[in-house]
């Protein structure tokens, strides 16, 4: 590595705003479509094949943090970085 280059980390930390589909649409979770259901448990790597109602109570399961605290993936980039 050149002497004038140096390694940085980056940290990235995606809102469901960031993301289409994260964030359900109606605060009814009956009243949301098959594919909204599948985006939002797509996003949260959940299985996302079958029937409304077992989307349903594959939402009701979801960790109550990951959807508290609305944080969906964390991640480290790494990059170098030029000092001319």
């Amino acid at each position: 590595m050149d002497s004038m280059e140096k390694q940085a980390k980056i940290k990235v930390i995606l809102l469901e705003e960031d993301i289409p589909g994260a964030r359900l649409p109606r605060e009814n979770v009956e009243e949301c479509t098959v594919t909204q259901l599948r985006r939002w448990l797509l996003c949260r790597g959940a299985k996302t094949s079958g029937k409304k109602s077992e989307l349903v109570k594959r939402f009701v399961h979801i960790p109550y943090l990951v959807t508290h605290e609305k944080c969906l993936f964390t991640c480290s980039i790494q990059t170098k970085i030029n000092n001319r």
